[in-house]
């Protein structure tokens, strides 16, 4: 019998909704990526499928981006592999969730845990049988003296970077003790924070393409500890086909605290506080180094530290027993890093051929100020002028294979240190050009170019003199509303732009109230956004002049004058160095006979 109008009508229609629903439950497991939510998105790596989440940047635009957070990147650093080169990772079966920060690694005697070798991919978006974005990728170290720290998103929120369609990556690696304790043998090797770092790169060299990054162009970045370790990587020969470009800030590999030569000592010292006894033999300190409890390890390094330092007659002088050291022991199953001075790298010309940018704030050392008494008492603050040696940078003498490699090792012995000490002391503190500026003033001034800023200039004119791609230096010299709080120093030092400024006006911060209007700090932030996502996309800050990025920043160039972008309220091109250049160039090249910049 043949079917009724009324029941063929019916017909059509459910067969309609057969199909509306089918599209729909196809979109809904497209976006879902085989997890159920419309929230999350998987990816595919070497290891297997992680499952992320879309979320919003919060801005006005209501950009939306993947996050995967806490990406194990490294076997767990326990047990027998405690203090050793991070290992590749295992696979894993079915869909492991990435939507949580990985644990922060631990230090300060009772934050983290050694299982803590985890990273997190942000990405604006994701490869599709349709699209493949291949978008240029920022690799960021974070800082914390080689002691503290983490890459979660409540310092590090990728919100600004990741609206100008560019891949952010952030990690944990290993700080303190935990990365630094070394014999220089293949069970003590090293440098491990350094080396989680480096497979961070080549674990991102390897998937970042299933993330919608371009595995060709990842640019490599870092702040203060982050910065050297950031530098040491750009310079070692282990990346050359990892990084394009490098992005440097407050704290370079030719810094005075960038490395140590102390690591056996200090390890000796560590072993005598965790056994009140004393030994050369490395097996005997290796076996108590890797059953001891971490509290112990800490507080013996605390110890350790602090012995050292009295016992060398330092002082008050800032230490960084925690950094990088170079490896000379023969080349065994552990991957040795480091194997010379950070500027013969530069000079053999077996650094990386890279664009990078270079920066400072205006007033680096005023945060660490509080830490030295001599700020609140006049006679201690002139006994340590008159004891400028202690805060005189390592760096000005050059390593061991640099003075081999310029032939200068007869020439270096005969510089009297009495003499450029003496100009120093003239130059900064009895030169009455600035008649109001007071005692503290000039020991600061002082302090802001021994700890950082001489190191950064005198690397700015290695790279001009021996690099061919370019060098964009700058000075972030702004005070606003994403500053750093310094209201705990002394009132004479509030209004300084100090260690760290910048970093809240290119990482969205937890603490800051932003706003996405046309304020002073709005403006400074896109701005500083856009020219390192420029950098980063294209190795040029500004390739173009527009109503924000007002100025074109122009490199460093050897034998031309310096150049460096200052960044206030406005961007301004400047002549000369950040730098007391003059003074400062004049002591490093006493020391290489002219042969060096």
């Amino acid at each position: 019998m043949a079917m009724s109008t009324k029941k063929k009508v019916i017909v059509i229609g459910a067969i309609i909704l057969v199909v509306l629903v089918a599209v729909l439950c196809a979109v809904f497991l497209t976006q879902s990526a085989d997890t159920g939510s419309l929230k999350e998105v998987v990816a595919t790596t070497k290891q297997g499928k992680l499952a992320g989440e879309w979320v919003d940047a919060g801005d006005p635009a209501h950009f939306r981006y993947a996050a995967f957070r806490g990406i194990p990147y490294a076997q767990p650093p326990l047990g027998k592999l405690r203090f050793k080169g991070p290992k590749p990772l295992p696979p894993w079966e079915g869909i492991r969730p990435a939507t949580t920060e990985g644990n922060t690694c631990i230090q300060d005697g009772f934050v983290g845990s050694e299982d803590c070798l985890y990273m997190n991919v942000y990405t604006p978006q994701m490869p599709s049988a349709e699209n493949n974005p291949k978008l240029p990728v920022y690799v960021f170290i974070h800082g914390g003296a080689f002691q503290h720290g983490n890459s979660n998103a409540d310092g590090y929120g990728p919100d600004f970077l990741i609206t100008q369609d560019i891949v952010v990556v952030t990690m944990n690696y290993r700080t303190a003790i935990m990365a630094s304790l070394s014999l220089d043998t293949d069970e003590l090797p090293g440098n491990a924070g350094l080396k989680d770092q480096l497979h961070v790169l080549r674990w991102v060299k390897e998937n970042i393409e299933n993330f919608g990054g371009d595995p060709s162009k990842i640019t490599l970045g870092g702040h203060s500890s982050g910065s050297v370790s950031a530098c040491w990587l750009a310079i070692v020969p282990q990346t050359k086909d990892l990084i394009r470009a490098a992005i440097i800030q407050s704290g370079t590999a030719v810094s005075g605290w960038s490395s140590t030569n102390k690591h056996i000592e200090f390890a000796k010292a560590i072993y005598k506080h965790l056994t009140g006894t004393t030994t050369d033999d490395k097996s005997a300190m290796t076996s108590v180094f890797k059953s001891a409890n971490y509290l112990d390890l800490y507080y013996a390094a605390e110890n350790a530290t602090l012995l050292i330092q009295e016992t060398k007659g330092l002082g008050t002088d800032i230490s960084f027993f925690y950094a990088p050291y170079i490896e000379q022991r023969e080349q065994g199953e552990e991957e040795k890093l480091i194997t010379k001075d950070a500027e013969s790298y530069i000079i053999d010309k077996d650094a990386n051929n890279i664009p990078m940018i270079i920066g400072e704030t205006k007033q680096e050392w005023t945060r660490f100020f509080s830490l030295l008494g001599m700020f609140e008492n006049e006679t201690q603050l002139n006994e340590h002028i008159q004891n400028l040696i202690t805060y005189v940078p390592p760096s000005i003498r050059p390593g061991s294979d640099t003075q081999e490699l310029l032939r200068i090792k007869e020439h270096v012995p005969t510089v009297n240190v009495d003499d450029f000490v003496k100009k120093l002391r003239e130059f900064y503190f009895k030169n009455d050009n600035d008649k109001e500026c007071c005692t503290n003033c000039k020991m600061s001034k002082y302090l802001h170019q021994a700890y950082i800023m001489a190191d950064t200039s005198h690397f700015i004119r290695l790279r001009s003199k021996y690099i061919q791609e370019p060098t964009f230096a700058f000075l972030f010299n702004l005070k606003s509303d994403y500053n750093n709080d310094i209201t705990y120093l002394p009132h004479y030092l509030q209004s300084d732009v100090v260690h760290g400024d910048e970093m809240g006006y290119i990482w969205k911060k937890e603490k800051y109230t932003y706003d996405y209007g046309n304020n002073t700090a709005a403006v400074a932030s896109r701005r500083l956004v856009r020219m390192i996502t420029n950098f980063v996309k294209e190795g040029n800050p500004t390739p173009k002049i527009d109503d924000e990025i007002t100025v074109k920043w122009q490199p460093v160039t050897h034998g031309g004058e310096e150049t460096y972008l200052e960044i206030t309220e406005n961007l301004e091109q400047r002549k000369g160095s950040a730098a007391d250049a003059e003074i400062w160039s004049e002591i490093f090249s006493s020391y290489r006979a002219n042969k060096s910049p």
